[in-house]
């Protein structure tokens, strides 16, 4: 033991006016004894505080991934359930589409892989700590997932495009003359050169002339815009569509309109009456087809 331990120390008390109050008498090693058991006790305090805090946050995070992996397993218990039905449909979609393809004779040829054998979602759960954890990338880099999701949006490009083709034919249609402008009334000339009833010379003729009877209806062929109304020489009353595309019709020798320039007319809208307007032998109906200014035979567009 060390000499300085076995020493006797005293410790006086004194009052504020130097009075010798206490004597306390003690040895180096009772000194020595409580400094140590003093910092064992504070270390020990203070290990005892850091282990608890240390466990709390354990717990919240414990409690927080627990709830985190309830969420997860209530959003893959519903991905299980969903998925089956997304891959039928996604099966009828694929055969919608190619009948669509089939059926339209576009030319289109469709790219798709058959890849129906699709099992369904496998999830992959490890336990930590008697905790079911749940392995989120499998989850969302599983194979059968992201395959599932390829085929769609191809799907639905393919389909966007087939259905851009349809709406663009569609209005093509709409603006495409295909009807007869008059119900009734013989064909009298046709298209091509031809002796002029009037004049007696050979000359071309532009269009079709339609029999019939002064005041008989007029109609529109297809859906377009009114360019012109009014009188145009050997034409007499005129009215001229524009359907787009290049592609205007003509109307001569009317007795009357309802229609003004700027007008929106439908299919088998009423645009005029027959006539005999300018230089005209008897009431009917001249009707001409012109693409980009260039006359066109009108006898394949009656396809009624």
């Amino acid at each position: 033991m060390l000499p300085i331990l076995r020493k006797k120390f005293a410790l006086i008390l004194l009052d504020t006016h130097g009075r010798n109050i206490k004597r306390l008498s003690f040895y180096g090693y009772h000194f020595f004894s409580i400094v140590i058991g003093s910092t064992l006790a504070l270390g020990l305090s203070l290990a005892l505080i850091f282990l608890g805090a240390s466990n709390d946050r354990e717990i919240q995070e414990l409690d927080v991934l627990k709830r985190e992996n309830q969420n997860l397993s209530i959003q893959i218990e519903s991905l299980e359930a969903t998925l089956p039905t997304v891959q039928a449909l996604m099966e009828q979609l694929d055969h919608t589409f190619l009948v669509l393809v089939s059926k339209s004779n576009l030319g289109l040829k469709p790219n798709l892989e058959d890849n129906r054998d699709i099992d369904p979602l496998r999830l992959t759960l490890k336990k930590e700590n008697q905790i079911q954890w749940l392995d989120v990338h499998t989850l969302f880099a599983n194979q059968e997932v992201l395959s599932l999701q390829s085929r769609a949006k191809e799907l639905l490009y393919s389909l966007g495009e087939t259905v851009d083709y349809f709406r663009d034919a569609e209005h093509r249609l709409n603006y495409t003359p295909s009807l007869r402008p008059v119900y009734k009334g013989p064909l009298t000339s046709g298209f091509g050169r031809r002796v002029h009833p009037i004049h007696g010379y050979m000359v071309m003729h532009k269009g079709l002339d339609i029999g019939g009877q002064t005041g008989d209806i007029v109609l529109a062929p297809a859906d377009g815009v009114v360019i012109w109304t009014g009188y145009r020489g050997g034409y007499g009353k005129t009215v001229v569509l524009d359907h787009g595309y290049g592609l205007q019709t003509h109307y001569a020798h009317l007795n009357g309109y309802q229609i003004e320039v700027g007008d929106q007319v439908r299919r088998n809208q009423r645009i005029a009456e027959m006539g005999s307007t300018g230089r005209s032998t008897g009431p009917h109906l001249h009707y001409e087809v012109r693409q980009n200014g260039r006359p066109l035979d009108p006898l394949p567009f009656l396809l009624d």
